[in-house]
């Protein structure tokens, strides 16, 4: 029976410092996100979203933009021609 108590007892130690680590990993991986975060609005990055949204604007812009330069560019020819 003693012998029995020890590795019941052992078995529950093992547990023990198996769920201790198990929390001391959840919170380095909640220290970790924090930091990161804090890095993040430190340096004052954008979103993945803004920056999407950022990038189709621009798109938008230089389509825009070659397209007025074609236009000002045929009445440059009227201009001359005239």
């Amino acid at each position: 029976m003693n012998k029995e108590k020890k590795i019941n007892s052992l078995f529950t130690l093992a547990s023990g410092i198996i769920n201790g680590l198990e929390g001391a990993k959840i919170q380095s991986k909640e220290r970790v996100k924090a930091k990161v975060n804090n890095m993040i609005e430190k340096y004052n990055l954008v979103t993945e979203k803004e920056f999407n949204e950022l990038k189709e604007m621009t798109i938008k812009a230089r389509q825009e933009n070659d397209r007025l330069l074609k236009k000002v560019s045929a009445l440059e020819k009227k201009i001359k021609n005239m």
